[in-house]
């Protein structure tokens, strides 16, 4: 009977991703003027964040862009009351899609659905989801 023979094999495979027209839009705004735009379908009138090309319901194209506050509510979430950091679902003012990100600075909140939140921004920004720092109950 032969041997079985295995071969260990260390590859690097880098690349690179393009993220298109229109996400290379929403995450320029975010990295250069802390903003958040979503796009509005010209059928049903919904607006998408992170912006898209297409709207997901109709297929229909979406051209229009709409700028969005940072505020936002929370939609749900994962993890425990005594993190310092979870997961969360929102949905930012003037949205019909909700973004998943990290829920921060919570400590003392009770955490329910529809809770305002805002957006913390990272001080250094590189045009990435994560430029987004984090979201944390409203204070004002």
């Amino acid at each position: 009977m032969e041997k079985e023979k295995t071969l260990t094999v260390n590859a690097k495979l880098p690349f690179r991703y393009a993220v298109g027209a229109v996400a290379s839009r929403f995450f320029r705004e975010m990295r250069d003027n802390k903003k958040i735009f979503g796009t509005e379908c010209p059928l049903c009138g919904k607006v998408w964040v992170p912006a898209r090309s297409y709207c997901s319901l109709c297929r229909k194209k979406t051209e229009r862009w709409v700028e969005l506050p940072g505020k936002a509510s929370l939609v749900g979430w994962t993890g425990k009351q005594d993190e310092t950091l979870i997961t969360c679902t929102v949905r930012l003012e003037g949205a019909d899609s909700s973004l998943v990100h990290r829920l921060s600075n919570f400590a003392g909140i009770e955490l329910k659905e529809g809770l305002p939140v805002e957006i913390v921004w990272e001080k250094q920004r590189i045009g990435s989801i994560l430029d987004i720092a984090f979201f944390q109950p409203l204070t004002s």
